[in-house]
Order: C-alpha cells, then structure tokens, then sequence
C-alpha cells in the first residue's frame, strides 16, 4: 500500500512540476507552448482563456492530491513506526522477565 501511493505522490510531484512550467508567466518558463504566435504549440487546440482556466483547475487539482498522498503516507509511516515500536517493547519486556 504504502509502494503504490509513494509511486502515485512521484508522479504527482513530476506532473505538478510539469504543468507549473506550462503556466504563463509572461518571459520565462515554458510560455512559448502558450501559443502566443498564431497558430503554434497549444494554441491551436486551446483558446488563450480556456486554456489558462484549465492549466489552473489542473495545477490545483493536482496540488490537493499532492497533499492528501503527502498526509497519507506521513499516517502509513506514522502506523508504520507505532508497529516496530511496540514490537521492540514486547522484546525488551521479556528479556526483563527471563
């Protein structure tokens, strides 16, 4: 469980890095894929509104689940630690009694 949701947080990490470039920022980043010059990059497919819209809805939608897997896995670890904690005392506790 905790593998599949660690390969999930990755990808979302990747996917999130990728579509903050794509954003417009005006000079920098990857704005020449805004279509900006006629016909080129995404402005063929995306209306220069809609295709902002989108980007946004995206970048936020991929953020909230970059968190809710980051909290996922700060619990799976959190049950994770609790386990090996307890198993240690139950070792410790009966080395104390023999």
């Amino acid at each position: 469980m905790q593998n599949l949701i660690l390969t999930i947080h990755v990808v979302l990490a990747v996917s999130l890095v990728g579509i903050i470039l794509l954003q417009k920022t005006g000079e920098g980043a990857l704005s020449g894929l805004g279509g900006s010059a006629g016909a080129s990059g995404l402005g063929a497919i995306f209306s220069r509104k809609s295709a902002g819209d989108f980007i946004t809805k995206l970048t936020t939608g991929l953020a909230i689940a970059f968190m809710l897997t980051s909290i996922m896995l700060t619990i799976l670890v959190r049950q994770q630690l609790k386990a090996q904690e307890a198993i240690i005392d139950g070792v410790a506790a009966s080395r104390v009694l023999e």
